[in-house]
């Protein structure tokens, strides 16, 4: 299937799913560097052609403060699945505000920088025909996974990830071995976490 058949397959489901008078989340999940920032902004841009009003979240604006993260260490697998987010907050100030939105309302899409470790809190005014794609790791974790309304998985296997990561992530962390050790002992095993 080209990339357009299926943008506009999603799109029809999607739209298909969305209920009257209320917004519809599409959650893009996917193990690191899988490809769901790009998947995002694309879906977003097509849904936004056809006349669709969107609104753009990552879950990566709602990281937890970086003691939390590291709280139990800092290549911990367990931490990285457990710490790394701020569930709650996602939860009480965005998911379940859409889930009964019924005008137009101001709601948080970002609280979080993990780069600089400080409080970025941004806006986004949504109303109930917003669709919504949110992007990020652990999306259909028991807590969070009823608030969807379509969510789809991007699959790549471990070896292409860590490859992924040594281009994308060797600049933010300064080395090659320092991305290598991240991921062996942190991301890909949290995610094994995950998977499980």
């Amino acid at each position: 299937m080209k990339r357009e058949e299926l943008y506009n397959h999603l799109y029809k489901q999607v739209v298909s799913l969305k209920k009257e008078k209320q917004p519809a989340l599409f959650a893009i999940d996917g193990i690191d560097c899988s490809g769901k920032t790009t998947l995002r902004e694309d879906l977003a841009g097509h849904f936004t052609v056809k006349g669709k009003r969107v609104v753009e979240v990552s879950l990566d604006s709602f990281h937890q403060p970086r003691e939390k993260r590291i709280a139990q260490g800092s290549l911990s697998p367990q931490g990285y699945y457990e710490d790394s987010f701020d569930y709650d907050y996602l939860i009480k100030e965005l998911l379940h505000p859409l889930s009964e939105l019924k005008e137009t309302q101001g709601l948080p899409i970002a609280k979080f920088d993990w780069k600089s470790n400080q409080q970025t809190p941004q806006e986004a005014i949504f109303d109930p025909d917003t669709f919504v794609f949110i992007d990020g790791v652990f999306l259909m974790r028991p807590e969070i996974s009823d608030f969807w309304t379509y969510s789809i998985f991007l699959e790549i296997d471990f070896e292409t990830c860590l490859k992924r990561a040594i281009k994308r992530d060797t600049e933010v962390f300064g080395s090659e071995d320092i991305v290598k050790e991240k991921y062996l002992k942190r991301y890909i095993p949290g995610q094994k976490i995950y998977l499980s």
